[in-house]
């Protein structure tokens, strides 16, 4: 939640729910799929992928936005009867609030 306040008035602006799309993967995402692969490869989640793999790959990829940034992205590549969804998802925090990735 959020107050602002001017002069001597108070307005209080309760949080506002983020706007999630899930789509198809595009070009323009590798960067950020390479990012959250990356970070989970760190921690041990996931094999490292490099950017040309997931180029190659790219129509099996989804990704999620959270407010227009990519948040969460999953290959389905391999998923049994090539089934979206998003059990499984890569997840990077975006803003204080996002915790999980959801349809």
């Amino acid at each position: 939640m959020t107050v602002h306040v001017r002069e001597s008035q108070v307005f209080v602006v309760p949080p506002r729910t983020p706007e999630i799309i899930v789509r198809c993967a595009e070009e323009d995402d590798v960067a950020a799929i390479v990012a959250i692969v990356a970070e989970h490869a760190r921690q041990g989640h996931l094999l490292p992928r490099s950017a040309d793999n997931i180029r190659a790959t790219l129509s099996s990829w989804l990704v999620a936005e959270v407010d227009g940034a990519v948040a969460c992205c999953r290959s389905i590549a391999g998923c049994a009867s090539g089934r979206r969804s998003c059990a499984g998802w890569s997840m990077r925090r975006v803003g204080a609030d996002f915790r999980k990735c959801s349809h």
